[in-house]
């Protein structure tokens, strides 16, 4: 890889030219973030001296692409007169222009999520100068009812105005593209692009964490609506519509509640407004759809591994906003997630890493992988006795015998032993460990989608598979099917049903292998990604 800087379109970083050189620079990147670049320039730089605060734009450039663009906005000298800068995203650009007042809320005034975005983008290229314009992209986010309305008295700066009105509300991902024609910023729903490179425990995944929020619970709702057009009137509510008695959310007087949700963690009462809906029946419909997603426990898993394209040419670099594949039988990872942040160097690409972080609701602190299944990895770890650091010390030696311990395993005896034909598999008697052969973890399988829905284009099929510990991993995207509650999705065969059923989310997996909606579900795709849980009884697994 060759990483370029520029400044104002001369390139005073070049690693092929001597007299271009910068020391210690970092740059940051996060999603939906300006980001920040800091790098100092040493005397001998022949740019050395020629910048402009807050004017002069500054590109990291990676193979020819823009990775970064923005500009300085403070500069130190040491005692050596190093020049150190310190910069911020083009995404700031965004902070010199102001939204004044506006009313899209009143009487029968409205916008949508479309036009409102254009609105604040060609406010701010009206205040700017051109190097901080922006040309409008693709706008993929939507309102289910295709209008929104916003208001605001105060005068804001953009980017707040973006973030508080939209990306906030309507979540989303605002993505600049630097194109032969300019500038442009895209507001999209979702990402789609998927790495060619992976992330491989033993290999490049350096660290991992998970935290389960319990605080945004909530069990009992009770909704409003707009408010009628005469001065004093209250605001909509549920109570002219009749209680309800079945069902998992059941409505009763001005408020709705889950059944499991109450019995599982007690009465716990709030509110939420819905400004643009003026039926009661629509209001009971958002409420309920609301209701469904607060009852949920909020899970966060963070991940941060090391860019390896700097040391291998057959791969492709990491980028924010792109989905990995993560493979680490310890941590029960098996799926794509999404890259959040990077920390990348010009001149110290050794430093590289990135941050893929993962956030999902579950009803229970049940995690997605078995935690019985993570502590017999973990014990296993140990009683072979560091077999990672093994692994990781002699890869180029076994690189295609070992694979992410789901491949073949390599005990702590003699070298030599390690390194002949394996013919048997691992096995545990006692307190001992004792390896002659090899574990091979068995393909994808597919299953056959019921009632209308279909693998989701652009994403993995659905798919599942058993693990040597006999646990269970669903994944894969689907989309287009029935989505009431109770409809089934699939049925998993003998030897990979659980011994009851198991609850997921918006999906549960019932003892006779039946995989169903829990909930009306209203979203374009739905993921089968980090189901898992223990069979009921071994597979037959295929080594082929």
């Amino acid at each position: 890889m060759i990483c370029q800087v520029f400044v104002d379109d001369n390139a005073v970083y070049d690693p092929r030219v001597d007299e271009l050189v910068i020391m210690q620079d970092k740059l940051n990147l996060e999603l939906n973030k300006s980001g920040s670049y800091v790098f100092t320039v040493p005397p001998n730089n022949p740019y050395y001296g020629t910048f402009s605060k807050l004017k002069s734009i500054i590109k990291f450039v990676r193979d020819g692409k823009i990775l970064f663009r923005g500009r300085i906005l403070n500069s130190e000298y040491d005692f050596y007169n190093n020049q150190k800068l310190t910069c911020e995203g083009e995404l700031a650009f965004l902070n010199d222009s102001i939204q004044r007042p506006y009313d899209f809320q009143s009487g029968d005034k409205h916008t949508t999520v479309e036009a409102l975005f254009k609105y604040f983008i060609n406010n701010h290229n009206s205040q700017v100068d051109e190097a901080k314009r922006f040309k409008i992209g693709e706008i993929t986010v939507k309102d289910a009812n295709n209008y929104i309305v916003r208001a605001d008295s105060d005068y804001s700066k953009t980017l707040d105005a973006i973030n508080k009105k939209l990306v906030e509300t309507m979540g989303g991902f605002l993505r600049v593209r630097h194109e032969s024609d300019g500038n442009y910023i895209d507001y999209l729903a979702e990402l789609a692009e998927v790495s060619s490179q992976s992330i491989n425990f033993g290999e490049n995944l350096l660290d991992a964490e998970k935290e389960i929020r319990g605080e945004n619970v909530v069990t009992a709702l009770i909704p409003l609506g707009a408010k009628g057009d005469k001065e004093g009137d209250k605001r909509l509510a549920i109570s002219s519509l009749a209680d309800e008695t079945s069902g998992e959310i059941r409505k009763k007087g001005d408020y709705i509640y889950s059944v499991s949700g109450v019995a599982q963690y007690g009465w716990i009462f709030d509110t939420e407004t819905w400004d643009d809906v003026k039926d009661a029946k629509n209001l009971l419909t958002k409420a309920k759809s609301a209701l469904s997603q607060k009852i949920l426990l909020e899970n966060s898993i963070e991940l941060k591994a090391a860019d390896l394209a700097g040391i291998d040419a057959t791969l492709a670099p990491f980028d924010v906003g792109v989905w990995v594949p993560i493979y680490s039988v310890p941590h029960g990872l098996n799926s794509k997630y999404l890259v959040r942040k990077m920390s990348l160097s010009a001149t110290n690409p050794a430093s590289d890493s990135l941050t893929i972080g993962s956030t999902f609701k579950s009803f229970t602190e049940r995690s997605a992988n078995s935690a019985s299944a993570i502590a017999t990895v973990q014990q296993s770890l140990s009683k072979i006795g560091n077999n990672v650091a093994t692994v990781v010390n002699n890869y180029a030696l076994i690189k295609k015998d070992v694979q992410e311990l789901q491949g073949e395993y390599v005990s702590s005896g003699t070298f030599d032993e390690r390194l002949n034909p394996f013919e048997k598999h691992i096995s545990f008697v006692g307190e001992d460990t004792r390896l002659s052969g090899r574990i091979i973890q068995e393909k994808f399988k597919s299953p056959s989608l019921q009632n209308s829905w279909n693998n989701a284009i652009g994403y993995g099929s659905a798919s599942y598979w058993i693990d040597s510990c006999g646990i269970v991993h669903l994944s894969g995207v689907i989309s287009g099917g029935t989505a009431s509650s109770g409809t089934t999705l699939f049925v998993l065969p003998e030897g990979y049903r659980p011994v009851a059923t198991e609850l997921f989310d918006t999906i549960k997996v019932q003892a006779d292998g039946t995989v169903q909606l829990t909930q009306a579900f209203s979203d374009a795709n739905l993921s089968l990604c980090g189901i898992t849980f223990r069979a009921k009884k071994e597979a037959t697994t295929d080594e082929n």
